[in-house]
């Protein structure tokens, strides 16, 4: 059984794990500015999954979820 304050602390992790993971897909994005042939392999990725592979190859840690969530932002 969940009171208010259970909830609120429910609400809070998973902001917090959607921030974290949205840092993680910003400094992604940053690295690839920098980083041709990991833009390059970016741009022939087949889907979001695929990107989510390479970022987590490279230690970064986000789902495609958060991906596809921040391109409908821009």
């Amino acid at each position: 059984v969940f009171d208010q304050s259970g909830l609120v602390r429910i609400t809070t992790m998973l902001d917090t794990n959607l921030d974290n993971a949205e840092t993680a897909l910003s400094a992604f994005a940053s690295m690839l500015i920098s980083e041709q042939i990991l833009r390059e392999r970016v741009r022939m990725a087949t889907g979001p999954q695929q990107v989510v592979q390479l970022a987590k190859y490279n230690g970064y840690d986000f789902t495609a979820a958060t991906l596809m969530k921040c391109q409908l932002k821009r």
